[in-house]
């Protein structure tokens, strides 16, 4: 019974491990240059990039982009969502917020639609 109870928790602290891994960052691990990866999708959503778009984000909590302009950025965590980036442009007019998410062992993703699979995967 004990063995049983041991391969259960293994169990749920490897799940819990691979959440984590995949869906909490840190600040360092966010901050670097993003492109979007998936080039020639029509547009299907407003206020998110396509094509050669970048966005560049810098320890100082502000950020360039080719699609939004220049701003600040924030992030927040919970284990529902994981990690949400919160991007703040046009003098503080607009925003836009994001998951940011990894698959298996690849860079951090600013996921902008995960139904068509539209993200900015980190470069740098």
């Amino acid at each position: 019974m004990a063995k049983i109870i041991r391969n259960i928790l293994i169990v749920i602290l490897v799940y819990i491990s691979y959440y984590c891994y995949h869906n909490f960052f840190s600040i360092n691990t966010i901050v670097g240059k993003y492109v979007v990866e998936q080039q020639g999708l029509e547009p299907f959503l407003a206020e998110t990039p396509y094509g050669d778009d970048f966005l560049i984000l810098k320890s100082d909590f502000t950020f360039i982009s080719s699609y939004w302009g220049t701003g600040t950025w924030d992030v927040s965590s919970d284990f529902q969502n994981g990690t949400r980036i919160h991007l703040i442009y046009e003098n503080g007019k607009s925003s836009y917020n994001a998951n940011i998410k990894r698959q298996y062992l690849s860079s951090p993703r600013v996921i902008m639609d995960i139904d068509m699979n539209h993200y900015m995967g980190k470069i740098n």
